[in-house]
């Protein structure tokens, strides 16, 4: 039986940045361009919506992934 409490854990764009080694530009670029899941909106913060991934659509992406080659 999957662990309900691990795969609703959502990931704020800051936290989910520093684990993939980018900045939070690159998760929105990734994101607009299709090439990242979207994230879902949490709230509404004062000027733009607090949003964050779900940290198995983030997991999936990573498994995904092309591998480079050598």
């Amino acid at each position: 039986m999957p662990d309900l409490l691990q795969d609703s854990r959502i990931i704020r764009t800051t936290e989910l940045a520093a684990r993939l080694g980018v900045n939070r530009a690159t998760l929105w670029r990734w994101q607009k361009s299709g090439h990242f899941p979207n994230p879902i909106v949490l709230g509404q913060g004062a000027t733009r919506p607090v949003c964050g991934w779900r940290e198995n659509d983030v997991a999936a992406w990573i498994a995904n992934r092309p591998t480079l080659e050598r």
